[in-house]
């Protein structure tokens, strides 16, 4: 029988009631699998997303530690005399003992 004709002679409560509806029975299967496989998929792209973040974070903290280097002992010297430390005849020691 067509489709309309049973609707019309049976009624549609009498039809879905044999379970031959639009999905034939494979609904909820099909939805947990597919709720698994949807949660799977953003888990993975959220997570890539924070590796990503993580990872670029951390690369450029280390290239500013990296540039900012301590000052060589020389740079110091000079600073200590700059500031009224060490004396000039202080300052020649030192850098004779430094081999500069």
């Amino acid at each position: 029988m067509n489709g309309a004709w049973r609707f019309a002679r049976y009624g549609r409560a009498e039809i879905e009631s044999e379970g031959k509806n639009m999905m034939s029975g494979w609904g909820w299967g099909m939805g947990l699998l597919g709720g698994l496989g949807m949660l799977l998929f953003w888990g993975l792209i959220i997570g890539l997303v924070v590796w990503l973040i993580v990872t670029l974070t951390r690369s450029s903290q280390s290239n500013a530690a990296l540039s900012a280097q301590p000052d060589s002992a020389l740079e110091t010297l000079r600073r200590r005399l700059a500031a009224g430390e060490i004396t000039p005849q202080e300052f020649d020691a030192l850098r004779q003992k430094l081999g500069v």
